[in-house]
């Protein structure tokens, strides 16, 4: 079934149409030429049995009947004075509500002029209102913020640390007009903030925001309450902090129970490193202290016949293992070398056993130790 049994007239304008067969086409076609395309169901069969348009059409297009006049009623003829024998009444017309003939005009709302403040020379776009304003030093400063209403008197008061720094405020994901509530900064020269953050010259104050998502973050301000002119610092201070593991929301627990998520976990003390440094160098890999680079030791020697006879120092060694095979005795050394260690290796009958030492106290020991076990030797033992 290609086409329809016939097609619509020209004044037809649907999108569907039904032929006299009940098939239905829809309209298709392109660059001004139309063709109508069967209809198909699901099983992929013309889809037929639907009222032709054609009989709608004509039935739409038949003129319908004229009613004809319907028949008035004759009645006796209308009185009229001459064939009255009581006098008319006559009633009185109602008087209607008196009219008000004047025309009237809708006023029209005259625009109400609005007064709006003018940007301030010298303040950045996103900061375009500003003040000037005498520090507690004498000198004369221009504050600019986003709001044209912001507090001068705070403003100053915060310039010249006079206001304690209160709680960190709680910064919105999307930005608002105002931030309540603005912590107080720290005094701290222009330029760079008391705890160690690098603001441009622009936003000298550097202050810590919490977010929605439970962390914090500095950002540097011009002084002011608002928002807009806030920008990154351009260096990171040293006195920044890790905020502890968020609470667990309802209906869910924590993963690790190891202290893993800890965030001071891992961060030594000014003692433990004033300790290491008497013992281990800073260098990557570390060596011990007055250790060189090939793991030799440096010692004076004298006389015998001039030096005065003294008792034998008592030494340390740290025993890593026994060998039988002489290769894996020349490994394990060479491991222990590059590790800044001192290395000797001595025969025990059939075994190469290898040491680290000797050194010249226990606690000097105790740290070559903790190396080797580090390293893998965990049957290292001092002797």
């Amino acid at each position: 079934m290609a086409r329809p049994a016939e097609l619509p007239p020209a004044s037809f304008r649907g999108q569907q149409y039904v032929d006299s067969r009940g098939c239905v086409f829809l309209r298709a076609g392109i660059g001004g030429q139309v063709n109508w395309v069967a209809r198909l169901s699901r099983d992929r069969t013309p889809l037929c049995g639907q009222q032709p348009s054609g009989r709608r059409v004509a039935v739409a297009e038949a003129a319908a009947p004229v009613p004809g006049a319907a028949p008035r009623a004759t009645g006796r003829p209308m009185d009229t004075v001459a064939s009255l024998t009581s006098p008319p009444r006559i009633r009185e017309a109602r008087r209607s509500a008196p009219v008000d003939t004047r025309s009237y005009v809708p006023a029209v709302p005259q625009p109400r002029a609005e007064a709006t403040a003018r940007p301030t020379p010298g303040c950045p776009s996103g900061s375009p209102h500003g003040k000037r304003a005498r520090l507690a030093d004498g000198r004369v400063t221009m504050f600019c913020s986003a709001d044209p209403d912001f507090d001068l008197a705070a403003a100053v008061a915060r310039k010249n640390g006079v206001l304690a720094p209160s709680a960190p405020t709680r910064l919105a994901s999307a930005p608002a007009a105002r931030v309540a509530a603005a912590p107080a900064p720290v005094a701290a020269p222009v330029g760079r903030s008391a705890s160690g953050y690098t603001c441009p010259a622009e936003t000298p104050v550097a202050r810590r925001y919490r977010l929605n998502t439970g962390g914090t973050t500095v950002l540097c301000s011009d002084g002011g309450a608002g928002i807009a002119s806030l920008r990154a610092p351009l260096a990171v201070g040293d006195a920044d902090f890790a905020d502890a593991a968020p609470p667990v929301p309802k209906g869910y627990k924590r993963a690790w129970n190891d202290d893993r998520l800890n965030p001071h976990r891992g961060k030594g003390t000014a003692q433990g490193q004033a300790a290491q440094d008497r013992f281990w160098t800073r260098d990557v890999p570390a060596k011990l202290v007055g250790q060189s680079a090939t793991g030799t030791t440096t010692r004076s020697v004298t006389s015998a016949s001039n030096s005065p006879q003294v008792g034998v120092a008592k030494s340390w060694t740290v025993q890593v293992g026994s060998f039988g095979v002489a290769a894996n005795a020349k490994a394990t050394a060479q491991r222990l070398s590059r590790l800044g260690l001192p290395v000797s290796v001595a025969k025990g009958g059939k075994l190469q056993i290898v040491r680290a030492g000797p050194f010249a106290s226990a606690n000097a020991a105790q740290q070559a130790l903790s190396a080797a076990r580090r390293a893998g030797f965990g049957d290292a033992y001092i002797r």
